[in-house]
């Protein structure tokens, strides 16, 4: 069992006191509210957004060319959104965009 001096309990609570004191004084200083800067998306981010429901490979590339993506980067991405789940091959140069929804 541990115990302590009623002196050290009294040290304890003043400090205590002390550090809630400073900290109502500093909370008082800061905005109400802070503001979050955006990021902007990341071309990978746009090329995502910027693929249909249903594509096809030559549709893909025309994305990435408004993009001024080069065409192996753009394959690569395409890699990528297959092993994440984000996009499904269909079939031979036809793909699903799992993340749009249709309508």
């Amino acid at each position: 069992m541990l115990s302590c001096q009623d002196a050290d309990m009294e040290n304890a609570i003043a400090i205590v006191d002390n550090l809630l004191a400073h900290t109502q004084k500093v909370y008082r200083y800061l905005p109400e509210k802070q503001t979050v800067l955006s990021r902007g998306k990341t071309k990978k981010e746009s090329f995502l957004d910027g693929l249909p429901t249903s594509f096809t490979t030559q549709e893909y590339k025309s994305v990435a060319l408004q993009l001024q993506l080069p065409e192996k980067t753009t394959e690569r991405y395409i890699n990528q959104f297959v092993e994440k789940g984000y996009i499904e091959r269909i079939g031979h140069g036809r793909y699903l965009h799992l993340l749009k929804k249709e309508g």
